[in-house]
């Protein structure tokens, strides 16, 4: 679709791959079996078109211990050059700060100690590049909120600012907030203004819009603006909670305070408040022309809120297509007239397929709620179970049903590689125990939990902002073999759960599309390694402190990448096609 998804290059022993995400690049190295004695590790320099020329930086280097109890006195800097202090580890994702567009050239090099000098040389070099952020000539795009409050970066630029205001009204000024949001909803937020600002076309005759959780400030202004020249209908979720100091459930404050603005607003507004037999869970909005024909649809599982933007792991979907976008207003069609019946419908019914289009993916979407929750799980199901080389996936919690059952059998199987990423340790663990050890009791995937540093915070590390209450890790997708010959994604706004799928209004994607698939791919890889080093971090001791290993080390720090059944050689093999 449009671009190169990748690039590879080999020279000597080396053999690198570049995979495109959304505004960064997972690099993949392989260096042959026998070629590594005294193999310091990977320096990486990135050039960007036009522009400046670097090494990557390194956050471990040679001289300091990082321990949970480290000091100003005992450590220099934070980042090293990669050809002073090398990765040492066989994939490393470019995530710029700043330029996130463009052609992106890589010169990856070999790095080894010499045994005569102090000093590091330089062995293979390759040199590769890719193009980040172009995807021309297609209606269907994809966005990821950055997902990093908890991290260096947002400590570092941001000093931990709060994300909203402690307390005050439901619409309150923005301004203040306005760099950091930028940064932290990332092309996700862009993509949801852009579709409000495409809404005002004068071509647009009317909106409809799936609510869930809904509270920033400038999407419910936006919408109260478009409903005084178009119509605009809303399902809002009207499922309950107990409130403290209140005897009885009764709806978020959130949607009850979004319902009243919107009609405070003096525009053209229905409301629909409903739950399905649980959530109203989607997070669509639908534009419809003036003859009521449906064109364009946003979907994902990002919710409307400064949590689902700011704060969480999310996707958002834009699909400029009157056939997909019709789909969807026919859900909700069947929704608005009666959502009691809705799991009765065709709509429900069925997988509806896109295929054989130049400008869309291959794709299907399904409409929940469904009469039997692993209907349109089967197919994720049967996918997962059908995997030859590797699963990724972002998972706010396991929940229940077949889907779960299957990954936790991926994790013993000795062909399928995993990288996971959940919310809480505990489901991580879950998973882990499901069978990702081999039977000589080594963990063979790799699987990580939301864990930001709040706690013990060696120097030169800040204290990092844990995001507050709620899920941090709101992704809802798989991926199967992004990199193999079959490669999908499932994602939307379905937790994929059995039970999720019989009792919510959800839509679930199944996009077979190897660049969609490496995009989510990597956003899982992303994550998995941006919460695995801090849990690293947060368990470093004297006795095993983490730093970059020195000449002469037994066992080399790239030993386990040449051992059978280790997670280090699983992951290699399966990210080097």
């Amino acid at each position: 679709m449009g671009r190169s998804l990748n690039a590879t290059a080999t020279s000597g022993a080396l053999t690198v791959q570049a995979f495109v995400g959304d505004g960064c690049t997972l690099l993949t190295f392989d260096v042959k079996q026998g070629a590594t004695e005294n193999f310091a590790g990977f320096a990486v320099k990135r050039s960007i078109e036009g522009g400046q020329s670097e090494y990557l930086g390194n956050l471990l280097n040679f001289s300091d211990q990082l321990t949970q109890t480290s000091t100003d006195d005992e450590v220099s800097q934070a980042f090293t050059p990669s050809n002073q202090a090398p990765f040492q580890k066989y994939r490393w994702l470019d995530f710029p700060s700043s330029v996130n567009s463009g052609v992106f050239t890589y010169d990856v090099e070999t790095m080894f100690f010499d045994p005569d000098e102090s000093h590091l040389k330089v062995g293979d070099t390759v040199n590769l590049s890719v193009t980040l952020g172009s995807r021309a000539g297609t209606n269907f795009h994809v966005g990821f909120t950055r997902g990093y409050m908890s991290s260096q970066a947002y400590a570092r630029d941001f000093k931990n600012a709060a994300f909203r205001p402690a307390t005050g009204p439901y619409l309150f000024p923005t301004a203040a907030y306005e760099k950091q949001w930028a940064w932290l909803g990332y092309h996700a937020r862009e993509m949801l203004y852009g579709f409000l600002e495409a809404a005002k076309d004068p071509g647009v005759g009317s909106i409809d819009a799936f609510v869930y959780d809904v509270d920033e400030p400038n999407f419910v202004t936006s919408l109260v603006a478009l409903s005084q020249t178009k119509p605009l209908r809303v399902i809002l979720d009207d499922s309950e909670e107990k409130e403290k100091g209140k005897s009885e459930p009764v709806p978020k404050p959130d949607r009850t305070n979004f319902a009243q603005a919107l009609k405070a607003g003096g525009g053209k507004v229905d409301i629909l408040r409903t739950h399905f037999k649980r959530f109203a869970h989607d997070k669509v909005l639908i534009l419809r022309d003036s003859s009521g024909k449906a064109s364009q649809v946003l979907c994902g599982s990002a919710n409307f809120s400064i949590r689902g933007l700011y704060v969480q792991g999310n996707s958002v979907i834009v699909i400029d297509d009157p056939d997909v976008a019709g789909a969807y207003e026919q859900a909700f069609t069947d929704a608005w007239q009666s959502p009691e019946t809705f799991s009765s419908q065709p709509i429900a019914s069925n997988w509806y397929n896109f295929r054989n289009k130049p400008e869309l993916p291959d794709f299907s979407v399904s409409f929940a709620p469904h009469k039997n929750g692993e209907a349109a799980l089967a197919t994720a199901e049967t996918a997962v179970s059908a995997a030859e080389k590797v699963v990724v996936f972002a998972l706010m919690s396991p929940g229940g049903g077949n889907l779960i059952v299957d990954l936790e059998k991926l994790a013993s199987n000795d062909k399928v590689f995993t990288f996971g990423v959940l919310q809480t340790e505990a489901f991580a663990t879950q998973l882990v125990q499901g069978g990702a050890k081999s039977a000589g009791g080594k963990v063979q995937n790799e699987i990580s939990s939301f864990t930001p540093l709040a706690t013990v915070v060696p120097k030169p590390f800040f204290k990092e902002f844990s995001g507050g209450m709620g899920q941090v890790i709101h992704h809802k997708f798989v991926v199967v073999d992004f990199n193999g010959a079959d490669p999908v994604v499932f994602c939307g706004s379905s937790n994929l759960t059995s039970g999720g799928e019989a009792a919510n209004g959800d839509n679930l994607l199944a996009i077979r599309d190897r660049e969609i698939a490496t995009l989510y791919a990597i956003e899982g890889i992303r994550l998995a390694d941006h919460y695995s080093f801090r849990d690293k971090l947060k368990s470093a001791t004297k006795a095993q402190p983490m730093s970059l290993q020195g000449p002469g080390a037994k066992p080399a720090w790239y030993a386990d990448y040449y051992v059978e059944g280790t997670a280090k050689y699983r992951s290699r093999v399966a990210l080097i096609q």
